[in-house]
Parts: structure tokens; sequence; C-alpha cells
């Protein structure tokens, strides 16, 4: 948090025409956790009868990754990864993302692209 307040400060100080041709991007993962939960009801002296009370299911957790990326004229491409990304999977998402972003924005080839608030000029 801190470095990225550190960059938002230095980057006040950037020309507004610089930020126009910027295109920012990362990647996050977001799950979904289902709780089950069970209510019993049973009568105050049963309460230790532990064979009355049935095994609570095990929460099944849904992970799904995703990377995108924004520039000043428009959001760019939403695009689900699936396991670890690694330097291969990375590779493909900025060729199905990142690209067609470039191309459809950015036909003179004028982008800069930042990831992670890194340039990678």
């Amino acid at each position: 948090l801190k470095k990225r307040r550190i960059w938002a400060m230095e980057s006040l100080r950037c020309k507004i025409a610089d930020l126009l041709n910027e295109v920012f991007s990362d990647e996050t993962s977001a799950q979904i956790v289902s709780d089950k939960r069970i209510y019993i009801w049973r009568k105050s002296e049963e309460k230790d009868r532990l064979h009355l009370v049935p095994k609570k299911p095990r929460s099944k957790t849904l992970s799904v990754m995703v990377w995108g990326s924004i520039t000043s004229k428009e959001k760019g491409i939403l695009l689900p990864v699936e396991d670890n990304i690694n330097a291969q999977k990375y590779f493909q998402v900025l060729q199905d993302g990142l690209l067609p972003v470039l191309d459809w924005y950015f036909p003179e080839g004028d982008a800069v692209f930042v990831h992670d608030n890194a340039p990678c000029l």
C-alpha cells in the first residue's frame, strides 16, 4: 500500500499526455466459499449425545484468477487464467489480452505498458 501511494504521488507529477498512452494491467484471484451451516434442534438433555449431530459437509471453494487491463480510453479485456501463472501462460495472456487492446486503441504503437506499476518500455 505504501509503494502504491508513493507511485501515485509521483504519477501526479507526470504530464497528463504521458498518462494518456499508458496501459495498466494486473491479475488477481477471487474465491467464493460455500458455508453450509447446519442448525440442530434438540432437547437440552441431548446436548452431550454427539451421535445426534450430523457431520458438517466440507465447504466448497471456487477460485478463479483473472488478468485485465485499463487505458485512459477504455477498459481492456478481462481474461480468466487457469491454475498458477508462469512465464509461458503470461506470454499467452499478453498475446490474447494486451495485443488486441494495443492494436485497437494505440494503432500507432505509442502505448506504454505498465504492469504492477512498473513501466515496460
